[in-house]
This record gives structure tokens, C-alpha cells and sequence, in this order.
């Protein structure tokens, strides 16, 4: 399931238990409305919280992996290096020989 889905349901689901709190209540008017804004405030701090949480451990993971990455890229650079010196070497040998 893709994040922005599962935050769309979940914050549909968080106005449909105010909006249901709010109409089943005794309160008035200006209590219920002031008590969706807080429901809407809570969740919006709470997502906000997730989302700053979420942000890092990716941009931690992603950084991770970039440092991964450059690792085996400079392995193989120098493999590829070591087998270039190799096959040089041996086709001045050769060469040698032949002359």
C-alpha cells in the first residue's frame, strides 16, 4: 500500500470518528466545532511528527546505500584496473616472443 494512500484512509478515518463523536455529543454548536478543530490539529501534529520520522530514517537509508554503492563502484573500478595491468603485461610478453 503507498504511504500517501494509507494517510489518505487514515485521516478519513480520523474525520469520521470526530464527525460521529461531534453528532452523537450533547455539546453545542461552537464545543462541537471547537473539538473537530482539535481532533484536526492532533492529527495534523501527529502526521507531521510520522512524516519528519519517516523523512529521516529514508534519507538514512538512501545515504547508506549511497555510500554502498560507491564502495562496490570503487571495487570494481579496481578490478577492472588490476585486469587491464594484467592483459597489458601479458600482451607485451607476447609481443616480446614474437619479436
Amino acid at each position: 500500500m503507498r504511504a500517501t494512500t494509507l494517510f489518505s484512509f487514515l485521516a478519513g478515518a480520523a474525520v469520521g470518528m470526530v464527525a460521529t463523536a461531534a453528532f452523537l455529543s450533547s455539546s453545542n454548536g461552537d464545543e462541537i466545532r471547537e473539538k473537530i478543530k482539535e481532533a484536526l490539529d492532533d492529527g495534523y501534529d501527529k502526521a507531521r511528527e510520522n512524516y519528519e520520522k519517516i523523512r529521516t530514517k529514508v534519507k538514512d537509508v538512501a545515504d547508506e546505500v549511497e555510500d554502498r554503492v560507491r564502495d562496490e563502484a570503487e571495487t570494481v573500478k579496481e578490478k577492472v584496473k588490476e585486469g587491464a595491468e594484467s592483459v597489458r603485461s601479458k600482451v607485451k610478453e607476447n609481443h616480446k616472443e614474437n619479436a
